[in-house]
């Protein structure tokens, strides 16, 4: 469970500093239509990123159920 607490983390770092680019670079914007995309791109990242945590935690439960299924 170690392993899969790291790459949480890790995974959770990087959408972290990604969302903190995309805020500085939000602040820099003005027009309207590019705060809206940004916004969507956000939603999208963070969307990928739940997907891509469940499937690490399906992965983990099948690995899981397999090694205690040889015992």
């Amino acid at each position: 469970m170690h392993r899969e607490t790291m790459l949480d983390n890790a995974a959770e770092r990087s959408v972290r500093r990604e969302l903190l680019e995309f805020d500085r670079d939000k602040l820099r914007m003005e027009d309207a239509e590019k705060a809206r995309r940004f916004e969507l791109e956000k939603q999208e990242r963070e969307r990928r990123f739940e997907l891509e945590k469940e499937d690490r935690n399906r992965q983990f439960e099948f690995m899981r159920e397999v090694m205690m299924s040889k015992k």
